[in-house]
């Protein structure tokens, strides 16, 4: 019996996916566990193993916006089968129904191609569980919504589109009125952008910079591509091409990251000579364990524990409140071909060394083999970045939003420092410490800095851990 291939469903939230590409071609035989195609989310890239052995057959070409449990292809036991399936019959005979067509996400394909909610058959209004979750919250009607996926179900698209639509009687908004960063004003103002019709995705709805961007692109929900004259001032243009679906995610990210927070970076070194001693120590025993602790390893370790001990760095902003964390969920930055993703490793509070290295360990491996699902990588509520894997010092990193705080660790070196008036030669790490100012003072920054550097330059402190 031939296998479906379908879109997977890879996090709690996913609703949709982009079928990137088939790594088979069309009626190759494969292996069950083999690698067959490529899809991307918002969040991460996904090689997809075959569900069987046969021979492939493809329904769709890649594509964006594919929702989750579409038919993309299936895996036919024998040549008859693939024969029958390829007339358009499913298996068993059957006629095999048409793969749905996928929604364009565009405000053109809104505009013109949405309708009002469909009911289904039962009487009950087609929308997924998060639509109906995000309609909860924004205080929305489902039967508002202009349904924009197959048979007019509606997406969670659809729900923030009616949530910003303008309400019949209500006071019309002047852009002076609207709630906007300064940079989106400006930008707004110099592109002859109307802020009344961008849709704000900054807290309680304010119109970021990055919301007047993705409006001169047409992609603000209703509202049409902004045209603009071509202008190069005499620059060649080599090619242009679209983002990949991550890499605008990245970008969306850093530029809300920004906008909503006041981000300040503090610099510093510390000694790590012993702490690199004590890790030959513990590696010595450890391989005996089938495993090796890494000096990032180290550093979740530590961190774990001073973000217990001072909770305002294991936080979030929301409005006006701060919601403190009871779980310490630190991501690690992982640098994977041209992207950059932050697997997360949950609990840690909770882990011992040798368990927070199993699981970072796995994380990377999974990372770079193309096997991180989205749940992987959120929920997190601290940051470490290991900027000296790459050669670097220091470095104004950006916050991970919605946290408030991230430690960037540079490239090690040794160097002639002042110890008891006389100059010796000490291994340095010099390190990066970004934390929103809108909750952490300098003086509670510097508080930070100081405990984690007396841990690391101190390395006996960690019995007081175990």
């Amino acid at each position: 019996m031939a296998v479906e291939v379908l879109m997977p469903k890879l996090g709690m939230t996913m609703e949709q996916g982009k079928l990137v590409s088939w790594s088979k071609s069309e009626k190759d035989t494969v292996q069950k566990g083999e690698i067959i195609c490529i899809i991307e989310t918002d969040k991460v890239t996904f090689e997809v193993e075959s569900p069987g052995t046969g021979i492939l057959l493809i329904l769709m070409e890649p594509a964006e916006n594919i929702l989750v449990g579409t038919l993309m292809g299936y895996i036919a036991e024998n040549q008859a089968e693939y024969d029958q399936l390829k007339q358009g019959k499913r298996p068993g005979g059957a006629a095999q129904p048409e793969v749905a067509p996928q929604p364009e996400k565009s405000a053109a394909c809104w505009l013109d191609n949405a309708g009002p909610a469909v009911p289904s058959e039962t009487g009950k209004l087609r929308a997924s569980p998060a639509s109906r979750a995000l309609a909860k919250k924004l205080g929305v009607a489902l039967a508002s919504c202009q349904g924009t996926g197959p048979k007019g179900r509606i997406t969670t698209g659809d729900v923030q589109k009616a949530a910003s639509a303008p309400v019949a009687g209500a006071p019309v908004k002047t852009p002076e009125k609207v709630e906007a960063t300064p940079g989106a004003r400006k930008l707004a103002k110099d592109k002859g952008i109307s802020l009344t019709q961008v849709h704000g995705t900054g807290p309680n709805g304010t119109v970021t910079r990055r919301d007047v961007i993705e409006a001169m692109k047409g992609a603000s929900p209703g509202m049409p591509a902004a045209v603009l004259p071509p202008d190069f001032k005499g620059k060649r243009l080599l090619k242009e091409e679209s983002m990949s679906t991550i890499r605008n995610t990245i970008s969306c990210r850093m530029m809300e990251s920004l906008e909503c927070s006041a981000q300040m970076t503090a610099f510093g070194e510390w000694d790590i000579t012993g702490i690199k001693q004590l890790r030959k120590l513990i590696n010595e025993e450890a391989k005996k364990e089938g495993y090796k602790v890494s000096f990032p390893g180290l550093m979740v370790f530590f961190l774990s524990r001073v973000l217990k001990e001072m909770p305002v760095f294991n936080a979030s902003v929301s409005g006006k409140n701060i919601q403190y964390w009871a779980d310490v969920n630190i991501g690690v930055a992982v640098s994977v071909g041209e992207t950059l993703v932050v697997p997360v490793v949950h609990g840690a509070e909770r882990k011992s060394l040798k368990e927070i290295q199993i699981t970072l360990d796995n994380l990377i491996e999974r990372a770079r083999n193309k096997k991180l699902l989205p749940d992987d990588m959120g929920g997190g509520t601290f940051t470490l970045s290991n900027v000296g894997s790459y050669g670097s010092q220091w470095e104004t990193v950006i916050l991970n939003p919605p946290e408030v705080a991230l430690l960037g660790i540079g490239a090690m070196e040794k160097k002639p420092v002042v110890r008891n008036d006389e100059i010796v030669i000490r291994e340095m790490m010099p390190i990066s410490l970004t934390f929103d100012h809108r909750i952490i003072d300098g003086a509670t920054a510097g508080e930070f800095r100081n405990r984690m550097k007396r841990i690391v330059e101190n390395p006996e402190l960690i019995i007081s851990y175990f």
